[in-house]
């Protein structure tokens, strides 16, 4: 016969073992959500988060000049005016600004100047062919791809020749034409005149729509503001004077 103490620790097991079934067969109770009480949490983490986001307000300086630039500014920007590159990160994560660039930001009630800031990315960048033709009020039709002339001893990064079409022209000729216009958004940007973008388009014809060259050298044929000895001139030093004589002949 076992001892004792042995009999009492095996009935103290069974004991155990059978209030541990009981509790399981009993039907636990689950914790209910209060719906206000979830609602109140959300709205009081939705305050701190808004009175976080008010202390981050764009320094009055950056502000200024971002207005100068209808909402938009620049990496550059900001280092002229003393600041950090770093402080940019915070104002994005914030809200205060939004990366609409690379080293471009943008107010968040800006409409974004997609060719405006595509040219700050490079001093080198002048918009031209189909994009100079819309910028010049040549052509109505806005360009799906915007479309710039770079000198042929330049380099553009990757991330801008994915997203435009790249012509490229010898160093000296480079710089004949230009000038600036302003965008739909009233921005400022470097682009080419009409008379070296008719040039532009006749010496790239074979990757230019037939179409668009029609129709560009009739609107400019029209145009008051027109200068036939500028486009003379310009069209002798591109090679392509018997192009633009055969043109004008037929609609002048």
């Amino acid at each position: 016969r076992k001892p004792f103490n042995e009999d009492r620790k095996q009935q103290i097991s069974f004991e155990k073992r059978g209030v541990i079934r009981e509790m399981d067969n009993k039907p636990r109770p689950y914790k209910t959500v209060d719906f206000l009480t979830f609602k109140l949490k959300y709205c009081i983490i939705s305050c701190c988060l808004l009175k976080i986001g008010a202390f981050m307000r764009l320094n009055a300086c950056l502000l200024e000049e971002a207005k100068k630039n209808h909402g938009i500014i620049t990496t550059e920007n900001v280092e002229k005016a003393g600041f950090s590159r770093a402080l940019l990160s915070e104002y994005v994560k914030a809200g205060t600004l939004i990366r609409v660039r690379q080293g471009a930001y943008m107010l968040p009630d800006s409409v974004h100047d997609d060719m405006y800031t595509l040219m700050l990315r490079s001093s080198k960048i002048i918009f031209s062919h189909e994009s100079a033709l819309f910028l010049n009020g040549i052509s109505e039709r806005t360009p799906f791809i915007h479309q710039l002339t770079i000198p042929s001893d330049s380099y553009l990064p990757n991330s801008i020749k994915n997203e435009c079409v790249c012509f490229y022209v010898k160093p000296e000729l480079f710089s004949h034409g230009l000038t600036t216009r302003k965008t739909t958004i009233g921005n400022e940007v470097r682009c080419y005149n009409a008379e070296r973008t008719i040039c532009d388009i006749l010496r790239s014809r074979s990757r230019m729509d037939e179409e668009t060259i029609v129709g560009a050298m009739k609107n400019y044929a029209a145009s008051e503001q027109k200068d036939l000895n500028l486009l003379a001139e310009y069209a002798r030093q591109f090679k392509v004077f018997s192009d633009v004589k055969r043109y004008l002949e037929v609609l002048l």
